[in-house]
Formats: structure tokens, sequence, C-alpha cells
């Protein structure tokens, strides 16, 4: 296969069977996909996913165990420096100096990737002016806020004019009014350099997913389990949604009552959303609910409250997996290992 060829055709990034592992744990197990100019990409999962390390493969601080990836025509194994010259990246993690003022830590971004001169200023000041920043660009970043130091990352990225930006949980850990101002100034890199270059984007917020991604990877422990545009992944599913509250603890034999009762088979899918809440996938709503309520009527079922709704990026994500997307925790001991494990690899 001629990768150069290809990205010479708009593809910025091409996965072959991407895999990396530790001993027993396989936190990136043989990924495949695709990105093309201008398009943002997401990965969609929950901590412990493999979102990061994939990210940290792309960007060559990490070394895979099995397959390969190209980023900008070369390959992450063969041609790592070429790599990290097309790439910008913004990590999880705040990493920007607080000791320092906005001006001066991409004064230092540009002198680590050797930019100088009128070249070095002009982009400064564009990047600064392109994240709002502009009028702040002399004070310290210690007495910004955390949407403002996020967004200084984002300009330090931009900097080097990559080919490919990796965000990785761009708005994790900001409150809702500073994490709608990132999702106002990723969209608007989109519009101001559509077809310029690339954007990968790590998250496990639903909204920041539909609203920003053109198309999504749904990330589940390792493993890409549905590709495809937003409303392209919601339609899949099909129908609609009947969500019905139930006594608290009562959600597991609620399910059970209502597969053994689906004599007509009106249900493609029944899920746990919460220990009070059970999701139905359904086909036809107007002939379903009647239906749910006559299952719950003959098996003692008290129904406290039944909402109808189309299908979610989370219904999306319970449909692939069996499951919420949610932080893993001590009630799934295989996903509390891989979060607890990704959180130590994001501080490498």
């Amino acid at each position: 296969m001629d990768i150069e060829k290809e990205v010479t055709e708009n593809l910025i990034v091409k996965t072959n069977d991407l895999t990396k592992a530790w001993d027993e744990i396989v936190a990136v197990d043989h990924v495949n996909f695709e990105i093309r100019e201008g398009e943002i990409f997401g990965m969609l999962g929950p901590n412990g996913a493999g979102k990061t390390t994939t990210i940290k493969l792309l960007c060559t601080l990490l070394t895979p165990t099995g397959g390969t990836a190209y980023v900008a025509g070369h390959d992450i194994r063969r041609d790592p420096e070429k790599v990290r010259r097309a790439i910008g990246y913004v990590p999880q993690d705040i990493t920007v100096d607080g000791r320092l003022t906005a001006k001066e830590n991409l004064e230092l971004q540009a002198a680590l990737y050797g930019i100088k001169g009128k070249d070095r200023d002009d982009r400064i000041e564009r990047m600064l002016k392109l994240v709002q920043l502009n009028q702040r660009a002399d004070g310290l970043v210690e007495m910004f806020s955390g949407g403002m130091r996020r967004r200084l990352e984002i300009a330090r990225g931009l900097l080097v004019e990559p080919q490919l930006l990796l965000l990785d949980e761009p708005s994790v850990g900001l409150d809702p009014v500073s994490r709608k101002s990132i999702w106002d100034h990723v969209s608007k890199l989109k519009r101001k350099y559509k077809n310029k270059f690339a954007i990968l984007m790590s998250t496990h917020y639903m909204e920041e997913a539909d609203r920003l991604c053109d198309r999504i990877a749904i990330i589940d422990r390792g493993q890409i389990v549905a590709l495809d545009t937003p409303t392209n992944l919601k339609k899949a599913i099909g129908g609609q949604i009947i969500e019905i509250d139930v006594e608290n603890g009562k959600t597991k034999r609620t399910m059970k009552k209502l597969q053994e009762n689906d004599g007509s088979k009106f249900m493609e899918k029944v899920s746990e959303l919460s220990t009070t809440t059970v999701a139905i996938e359904v086909k036809d709503l107007e002939s379903a609910v009647p239906k749910v309520f006559k299952i719950a009527s003959e098996n003692n079922i008290d129904i406290k409250q039944v909402r109808m709704r189309s299908p979610t990026l989370e219904d999306v994500f319970i449909h692939h997996t069996g499951k919420s997307l949610r932080d893993e925790d001590e009630t799934d001991p295989i996903g509390f290992i891989r979060g607890q494990f990704a959180k130590r690899m994001r501080s490498v």
C-alpha cells in the first residue's frame, strides 16, 4: 500500500491492527481506522477504554506491541521524528507553565520547534487571537481560569501548524461554561482551517462527541465496537426508546419479565440504565407502549414513570457494549483495573 500516495488524497491517519499491551492488559486491541483531512474524528468511551493510549501511540510517546499506524504518511515505528513534526498534541492534563505568560509559553513552544523571527511572532499573535487570549498575552498563566489554560494549550498545539491536532479529553474537569467555550473554539477551528488539517479528539462526554465530531469510533476495552457519523450510529440501532422507572433494585427482574413475555417480539433490546431505570428499544412506539404496561401489570411490576425518546449516543454505546458509558468501577473488576491503569498512564 502506497501510504504517501493516499496522504496526497487527503488521508491523514491510517492504523493497521494497532495494538498495545502490558503483560495481560491489552490497552489497544487491533484497532483500525482512518482520518481524512478536514475531519474531526472522535474516540468515545469510558476511562480505561484505550483512548489516551491510542493517542500516545500516534504521538510516538508509546511504541506499539503489534501493528502500526501512519500519520501524514509517516510510519510511527520507522519515522517517529517525522510524525512528531506533523502533529500538535494537547494532553488531557494542563501542561502550560503557570509561571510564564501566555506569550512566553508560546515562545517556548516555538523555540522547541525551531520557529524563529517574524514567522514566530506572526504565529503567536495569530494563535492568541484565535483562542481569544490576545488581550491576556502578557498575563501570568497561573492567574488564568481552567478554560483559559485549556485554550492556551490548544493554541500551543496549533502553533506548529500541524497536519493532525490531537486533543485528549479537551474539556475534562472544566465547568459547563468553560466546556462550552472549548466546544465553540474547536468548532471555530474546523470552520477556519477546513481541509488544512484533521483533528483527533478523545472524550467520554456524549454531547461533546455528538456536537463536534464528523465521525465517531466507540471504544470499549481497547476495541472499536462501532464507527460512523453520529447520525448514522443512532439510526443504526433503529426505532425509539421507552424508559421505565421501577422500584430501586428491581431492574434485573423487570428486564427478565419483559424478555420472557415478549411473545410478539416487539422489543429490539432491553438494557439497564441505572438501578431504577430500564431502557427498551422498540421499532413501533405506538404499539409497544401498551404491551409494556400489559406485561408489567401481569407480572406485578410497578412502573413509577415512563418516558419516550429518540436514540442517543448513550443508547448506541449500551447497544454495542451492554453497559452504560461511565467510569469503570469495582462492580466490573477488569474494567476497574483498566481504569486505574489508564489513570497511571496519563501521568507517563
